[in-house]
């Protein structure tokens, strides 16, 4: 758990920190974690910019994948998000 929470800043690429690891350096979790922790970050408003939207959100994390973030994980939210969605949808109708 440590490890998820002192990696996850690190980016595939190693422009992250602390420790500036790249690639498989990072454990799968930690990318994993990152891409999540991006997202929520990037929705969520803050006291110097307003919430981007989620197609905004997705659009920043497919522009990093492979660069910054695991695609494996950026396809994986992206999907899950998509089928929550899709469920609450389904549900107002």
């Amino acid at each position: 758990m440590l490890r998820l929470v002192h990696d996850h800043h690190e980016r595939l690429d190693g422009s992250g920190y602390p420790q500036g690891l790249c690639g498989v350096e990072i454990c799968f979790d930690a990318r994993l974690l990152a891409v999540c922790d991006v997202y929520d970050a990037l929705r969520s408003r803050r006291v110097y910019r307003e919430a981007w939207t989620h197609e905004q959100a997705i659009a920043f994390l497919r522009d990093g994948a492979g660069t910054q973030f695991e695609p494996l994980c950026v396809d994986a939210l992206e999907r899950l998000l998509a089928r929550e969605r899709n469920a609450e949808l389904a549900v107002a109708v």
